[in-house]
């Protein structure tokens, strides 16, 4: 028992040193999390008395009015102004409240009146528009809502919200007496900038209904205040629920209406974020600063570009963003260790450490690789990317330079110095070359020369690195409510049952499948983070844990955990 309790505890010393720790980094410091709240600024547009059209619009007054408090009750500075006349008040009322705004703030605008769609896009009417009108007078009377992102360029806010309660046709229809349906609608196409989320009244070819009286907000303005403040929930999520609201409402008092939804975000969006956001939005940024990855950091500016700390993943990106040098390694690689698992039938798993002077990226992302290959069915991957894809983990793979080395023109010592390498820097392996007694590796040198080089490899042969037995794999879900996180209950709860087998853990694989889907590649990467975070907290060392984001054979959602120890 001591015997077998020693061959173990010198397992893990020699892992340590033989696979390589991170290159050493400082502490958190105050400045990785330093946070800023969002400003969140309302504009309410609110157009009801309308000179040249019929009806009026006079619900659009309840409308403005049920939108102002209801955003001013969750901590939203509102604006408020109504009958804009024409595309110069529009203008006006809209770059002074752009004004207002900072970088990474949350905008909602919103505008209740008459509209019409014309050449693909949606306009917001003005109140003095004419009857009958020229093509030529469109942008003198009305605004394209497509273009209320561009006056916000200057300011880069994290996300804009547009919800348009607006006519379609400027009609209406008589259903009973003192009540009037008019008909709204929504553009045939949209071209927003930015994270850009538009929620419009109907879907195309549809009407909405707005009412004929102040007291009384409309179907679709209804269904908005009921659900705007819940809390903690992603806003598409929220306009789910007032989707199902408005088809539920319109359907008792005439034809079913369905909002329609447009515009271009992977940001997520919290209109009524509580300190529970909060924690996990720290958690999170938490998890990505122990990742130590630009792509990761990318991936969390890309998705939580409202998160306190967006401001913070910046300015570590602006530090410490240069792709060409590494923040940490492994000296196997982490597509070996994935496979390692099932080749060890029972037995110890072993991998290789390659020769030559060369580490891996401790989290291999092959996500990039094959956002240029089309698939056959949805997401699904043939057999000839597969196999592509599992040689992708040898020859071609990004490797890490452990210590200075000297890239010559030709396989021999007589070559022409065309580099030289220091520790971190990253090249591409293109070939083992064997000359003489002599062993090569023919590489590419990202951003020192043109062309390719040679390294001379000191080792005669590949050393083995034993990891451990199998001891159990199983899927980490997404975390309700944040779909960049990991549950970490059920990774307790599986750890505990680790734990309660007797077993030690030495090494811990982590993998996510692949997506052409930008949210959800973004996603699966913090999700890796995430998952490596929660296994430092129950003691598993960064040193015993390598990653896979995008791994060939692994399908469907969440982290595949597979652990190996004793």
């Amino acid at each position: 028992m001591l015997a077998h309790r020693m061959r173990k505890l010198l397992f893990i010393y020699v892992a340590m040193l033989i696979l390589g720790s991170a290159v050493a980094w400082a502490q958190v410091s105050e400045a990785d999390t330093r946070t800023r709240l969002p400003q969140r600024w309302a504009l309410i547009i609110a157009n009801d008395d309308y000179t040249n059209i019929e009806p009026k619009m006079p619900s659009a007054i309840a409308d403005g009015k049920g939108m102002a408090e209801k955003l001013g009750g969750i901590n939203f500075k509102v604006t408020t102004v109504s009958n804009l006349k024409n595309f110069s008040a529009f203008d006006k009322a809209l770059k002074e409240f752009a004004r207002k705004v900072s970088e990474d703030d949350l905008v909602v605008v919103y505008f209740s009146g008459h509209g019409f769609i014309y050449n693909g896009s949606n306009y917001m009417v003005g109140t003095s528009m004419p009857q009958p009108m020229s093509k030529g007078d469109i942008l003198k009377f009305a605004l394209p809502s497509e273009t209320i992102t561009d006056y916000f360029d200057v300011a880069s806010p994290g996300a804009v919200v547009l919800l348009v309660d607006a006519c379609r046709s400027l009609g209406a229809v008589k259903t009973a007496p003192g009540t009037q349906i008019v008909e709204k609608g929504s553009p045939n196409q949209i071209s927003g900038k930015g994270q850009f989320f538009m929620g419009l009244a109907t879907r195309d070819g549809a009407t909405a209904a707005g009412f004929g009286d102040a007291s009384h907000m409309s179907i679709y303005t209804n269904a908005i205040v009921a659900h705007l403040a819940k809390e903690d929930t992603e806003f598409k999520d929220v306009y789910q629920d007032i989707s199902v609201k408005v088809l539920l409402d319109s359907t008792k008092i005439g034809e079913p209406q369905q909002p329609g939804v447009f515009g271009y975000w992977n940001t997520m969006i919290y209109i009524n974020p509580t300190q529970r956001t909060f924690d996990r939005d720290k958690e999170l940024w938490l998890s990505v600063l122990n990742e130590k990855k630009p792509d990761t950091v990318e991936a969390f500016i890309a998705r939580n570009a409202l998160s306190p700390y967006v401001r913070a993943a910046k300015a570590w990106l602006e530090r410490n963003g240069d792709s060409t040098t590494a923040q940490s390694y492994s000296r196997v690689s982490p597509s070996d260790v994935e496979q390692a698992y099932g080749a060890a039938e029972g037995e110890a798993a072993e991998v290789a450490r390659p020769r030559g002077p060369f580490a891996f990226d401790r989290l291999q992302n092959t996500q990039g690789d094959l956002a240029m290959v089309v698939p056959t069915d949805g997401n699904v991957i043939d057999d000839s990317q597969l196999r592509r894809l599992r040689r992708y983990s040898t020859i071609g793979q990004e490797r890490i330079v452990l210590n200075g080395v000297i890239a010559r023109s030709s396989p021999e010592l007589s070559g022409d110095v065309v580099g030289r390498l220091a520790a971190r820097d990253r090249v591409v392996l293109k070939e083992v070359v064997e000359h003489g007694s002599e062993t090569w590796a023919r590489i590419e040198l990202p951003n020192i020369v043109t062309g390719e080089a040679y390294v001379k490899f000191e080792e005669k042969s590949e050393a083995k690195v034993s990891l451990g037995h199998p001891i159990g794999t199983f899927i980490l879900p997404s975390q309700p409510g944040n779909s960049s996180m990991v549950s970490s209950e059920a990774l307790n709860s599986a750890l505990a049952e680790v734990k309660k087998r007797g077993k030690t853990i030495t090494w811990a694989s982590l993998s996510t499948g692949r997506s052409l889907i930008s949210q959800v590649s973004s996603d699966r990467l913090l999700q890796l983070a995430h998952a490596k975070y929660l296994l430092n907290k129950q003691n598993v060392s960064n040193t015993a844990i390598t990653s896979v984001a995008g791994s060939p054979d692994m399908q469907g959602d969440g982290v595949r955990v597979k652990l190996f120890g004793y």
